[in-house]
């Protein structure tokens, strides 16, 4: 009797535990409430259960979530990381409901969110921050609706939360709508900087500059940025955010030059010479050498 009372407070007061390490026990698990456990494994992470056996669960104290088919976290409208929690989310194509995060001990949290493009990660993000989580928490936190480039870049990708090299362009580029990280043009032979045709802004990524435009001995244009939108870090400058070297036929035609983006980002670049000059010079060099011709014949 007494045994059986007590079983009851624990279950009340801390919840129902269940650890789960192999299909066996996910599948004989029942009203958890409080979850460690790990579903890398493929048989786990897309066992037809899972989503079951998440449904009641409002405590974390280690769970990972690898590619998954999960549209829900779970049916709990919070769910509390206590201390030394672990939370590992990671290639989640379509979890998108989540429930309210609530952080016992900041310090002591560890988070890895990765590739979840479907996740808003705004409201576990605020919490961490409030909670006072490591940097390296902080920074395992995806922003919201993103995935890692991946080749084939997925349908689904419209915000890319990492380094893009436009060296050698590929269509799938033209649908995303944001990158979160920096776009790179590198020893090409382009004349023209890439279009992605959808971008619409391009947001700085911790210190690490958001465009590097180096060593194209070709490139003549940057046509394709000025309607970019661009997000720096708070205290971050342009100088500091954007790399352009050793470009020799870069310039920027002088009706451009009025251009905001251009005016703010691209300071450093030259304005092209007026074609007529670039004529009358061609003209007037071709009369020097003539000059010369003539008068030492």
């Amino acid at each position: 009797m007494w045994s059986s009372l007590l079983l009851a407070l624990i279950s009340i007061c801390c919840g129902k535990l269940c650890t789960i390490k192999s299909v066996k026990q996910l599948e004989q698990a029942s009203d958890c409430t409080v979850m460690l456990a790990e579903f890398k494994d493929k048989k786990l992470a897309q066992h037809p259960l899972l989503a079951e056996k998440l449904k009641t669960v409002n405590e974390v104290r280690r769970l990972s979530l690898y590619n998954t088919m999960l549209r829900s976290l779970t049916d709990s409208p919070n769910m509390t990381l206590g201390p030394n929690a672990v939370l590992e989310m990671v290639d989640n194509e379509f979890l998108e409901h989540l429930p309210k995060f609530i952080i016992e001990d900041g310090s002591s949290v560890e988070l890895k969110i990765r590739g979840n493009p479907r996740m808003n990660t705004n409201q576990l993000r605020d919490e961490c921050y409030k909670k006072k989580c490591s940097p390296n928490a902080i920074a395992n936190i995806q922003e919201s609706f993103t995935c890692p480039l991946e080749k084939p870049i997925r349908k689904v990708c419209k915000v890319i939360s990492d380094n893009i090299d436009l060296t050698e362009y590929e269509s799938a580029l033209d649908k995303v709508e944001v990158v979160v990280g920096t776009l790179k043009l590198k020893g090409s032979n382009v004349t023209s900087f890439p279009k992605m045709k959808s971008l619409i802004l391009l947001k700085q990524a911790k210190k690490s500059p958001v465009l590097i435009i180096e060593d194209n001995p070709n490139l003549n244009s940057l046509k394709a940025l000025y309607t970019l939108e661009i997000q720096l870090n708070k205290g971050e400058s342009a100088d500091n955010a954007i790399n352009i070297g050793n470009n020799p036929k870069l310039c920027i035609d002088e009706d451009a030059s009025t251009v905001p983006f251009v005016i703010k980002y691209l300071s450093r670049v030259p304005i092209c010479e007026p074609k007529e000059i670039n004529e009358a010079n061609k003209s007037s060099l071709a009369i020097i050498i003539l000059y010369f011709i003539i008068t030492n014949i």
